[in-house]
């Protein structure tokens, strides 16, 4: 599983899971998981003061079903759909807040403050565990040819891409250049 693959998958599985209708991911921009996000899926990025001014509780999930005009800010360009619920789940990346899991609802009762929000915190830990894991085997992967102080191609890239182009020289009976 890759990053691309989470981003857009999981708004996907949580979407049908839990029958909510509108199910999407907002990172902060200038997080540790921006990087690798960006573009991928429907993510938005927010800039960390508006996200902070939506969740003022990094720690806790959110539950609204008022006043959600400003959170309208977190949803992708491309789906400007009405919401009267609304649940942010916060996730972490190395303790550090990235972002959030954003559930939406046309209906009102959907996500009701009053909740218990145990649930939810629980599947905070969780999601943020596999943006953990997924972020980690990209970075493993992108190391394992590239130099990790200057990110440069290392010796194992040079002899995957020499050994590439000498399979297309054989091939097509052409000299290497």
């Amino acid at each position: 599983l890759d990053v691309a693959s989470f981003c857009r998958g999981l708004p996907l599985q949580v979407a049908e899971l839990f029958a909510v209708p509108h199910v999407w991911l907002s990172i902060i921009e200038d997080s540790k998981a921006a990087r690798f996000v960006r573009g991928k899926g429907e993510t938005v990025l927010v800039s960390r003061d508006i996200f902070s001014q939506l969740l003022p509780n990094p720690d806790q999930p959110l539950i609204l079903n008022a006043d959600l005009a400003p959170y309208f800010r977190l949803l992708p360009p491309s789906r400007r759909e009405h919401f009267c619920s609304l649940a942010m789940i916060p996730l972490h990346l190395d303790g550090e807040l990235v972002g959030s899991l954003n559930q939406a609802d046309p209906d009102p009762r959907r996500f009701n403050p009053n909740y218990n929000r145990t649930h939810l915190e629980r599947l905070a830990v969780k999601l943020s565990l596999g943006l953990s894991n997924v972020i980690a085997h990209e970075q493993v992967q992108h190391f394992a040819y590239h130099d990790h102080l200057t990110t440069l191609p290392n010796r194992r890239a040079m002899e995957r891409f020499l050994a590439a182009e000498l399979a297309r020289v054989e091939r097509y009976a052409c000299e290497l250049a």
